[in-house]
């Protein structure tokens, strides 16, 4: 068993935590890697962690997505301004013409 750094262990961690293993099989499996475990405080820490971060993710995501719609929706009142704009100036023409027949 070769050493590794301390970051390996817990991105190592981090990753068995990700799929949802117990603290008692995540507990073996660094012994197994690393010689050692960790405490189950800090296994608590980086899962609390782990939650915060898919939190602020799915934040992110929903954040994203609302700002595609509201772009959308700018779009469609733009191109709506345009036309009312153009029927505008052809409404003005017209009324232009009229007074100039008259």
């Amino acid at each position: 068993m070769t050493p590794k750094s301390n970051v390996e262990k817990l991105e190592y961690a981090r990753l068995l935590l990700k799929r949802g293993i117990t603290y008692r099989e995540i507990q073996k499996d660094l012994k197994d890697q690393y010689g050692s475990g960790m405490s189950n405080n800090t296994l608590q820490r980086l899962y609390t962690q782990e939650d915060e971060i898919t939190d602020l993710e799915n934040k992110i995501t929903a954040l994203a997505n609302n700002n595609m719609l509201l772009s959308k929706k700018l779009d469609n009142v733009t191109d709506e301004m345009e036309r009312y704009k153009r029927l505008y100036f052809e409404l003005l023409d017209s009324l232009n013409k009229k007074f100039k027949e008259l």
